[in-house]
């Protein structure tokens, strides 16, 4: 279900999208019908997105919350994937990720523990 603004008869601009397959949730830009620009998603599992978008993935900076985990990174994303650094955020403290251009995790160092 989707509400929002279109143009020649496509999802453009602004607009608020439910997946009634499964409750997921998108409100923010789309361009020529994908998200593109600001926005934020809400996962069928409760996780949530918001930040930068290009052809329908996480791209540019963003955070990504975990619901059932406590947990989340702030940090810049490519075509979907982590990139540089990275603030992870959990229940035992605070670390410092670093993502290689592929993705992959290539170093962490942990700032504030708890205990």
């Amino acid at each position: 279900m989707y509400e929002g603004e279109y143009f020649e008869d496509q999802i453009h601009g602004k607009g608020h999208q439910i997946w009634l397959s499964d409750g997921s949730e998108y409100i923010g830009d789309y361009v020529q019908g994908l998200r593109e620009g600001q926005g934020r998603f809400k996962y069928a599992n409760g996780d949530t997105y918001e930040g930068g978008w290009m052809e329908n993935f996480m791209h540019g900076q963003g955070k990504y919350v975990w619901a059932s985990k406590g947990r989340e990174t702030e940090g810049k994303w490519h075509i979907g994937k982590r990139v540089g650094e990275h603030m992870y955020t959990h229940p035992e403290g605070r670390e410092k990720h670093f993502y290689g251009n592929d993705g992959k995790l290539t170093r962490k160092v942990i700032l504030m523990p708890t205990y």
